[in-house]
C-alpha cells in the first residue's frame, strides 16, 4: 500500500507544480511580454495562453482536490478530526488548516480570476467590436477595470500559493 500511497503524494505535487509554474510562466513571461505587445496583440496573446492553459489547470485543481483527500486518507485524518478542536491544537493541525484556507482560497481566486473577470473581458471586448466610437471609450474604461481586476486576483493567487508551498514543506517535515 505504500506505493499508492507514493503515486497519491506525487500526483498531488504534480498537480501543485503545473498549477503554481502556470501562474509563475504568466507573472513573470507572459505578462512582461504582452506589455510589449500592441493592445490587439497582447488580447491574443492572453487569450490563446488562456484558451491553452485553462483546461490543464482546472485538471490540476481536480487533480489536487482527489490527491489531498487521498493524503489525508493515508494520514489517517479523517473528518473527525477535520472537525475537532483538538486536532487543531497541535502544530500539525494548525499547518494542515493554514494549508486547506490558503488552498481554497486559490480555488476561489481561481475561480473568479477565470469564469468572473475571464467572461466579463470576453463580453467587453465584444460588445466593442460592434460598439461606435462613444461607447467604445466607455467600454475600453470598463475593459481595463476588468483586465487589473484580473491581474490582481492573479497576484493575489500567487501569492496565496507560496503560502501553501511553504505550509505543504511544513507538514512534510511533520509526517
Amino acid at each position: 500500500m505504500i506505493w499508492l500511497r507514493q503515486a497519491v503524494l506525487f500526483l498531488h505535487i504534480l498537480a501543485a507544480a503545473f498549477w503554481v509554474g502556470e501562474m509563475l510562466f504568466v507573472a513573470l513571461v507572459v505578462g512582461p511580454m504582452g506589455r510589449t505587445l500592441a493592445p490587439t496583440e497582447r488580447v491574443a496573446l492572453f487569450r490563446e495562453t488562456g484558451r491553452r492553459t485553462l483546461p490543464w489547470i482546472w485538471t490540476a485543481i481536480v487533480v489536487l482536490i482527489v490527491t489531498g483527500i487521498g493524503n489525508l486518507y493515508f494520514l489517517r485524518i479523517g473528518p473527525r478530526n477535520l472537525v475537532s478542536a483538538s486536532f487543531y491544537r497541535t502544530g500539525f493541525g494548525w499547518l494542515l488548516a493554514g494549508k486547506l484556507l490558503a488552498a481554497l482560497g486559490m480555488f476561489a481566486h481561481s475561480a473568479v480570476h477565470d469564469f468572473v473577470y475571464g467572461r466579463r473581458t470576453r463580453k467587453i471586448r465584444a460588445e466593442m467590436a460592434q460598439a461606435g466610437p462613444e461607447r467604445r471609450r466607455e467600454l475600453d474604461v470598463e475593459y481595463v477595470r476588468a483586465r487589473r481586476g484580473a491581474a490582481a486576483t492573479g497576484r493575489a493567487n500567487l501569492a496565496l500559493a507560496f503560502i501553501v508551498l511553504a505550509l505543504a514543506a511544513g507538514l512534510g517535515v511533520r509526517t
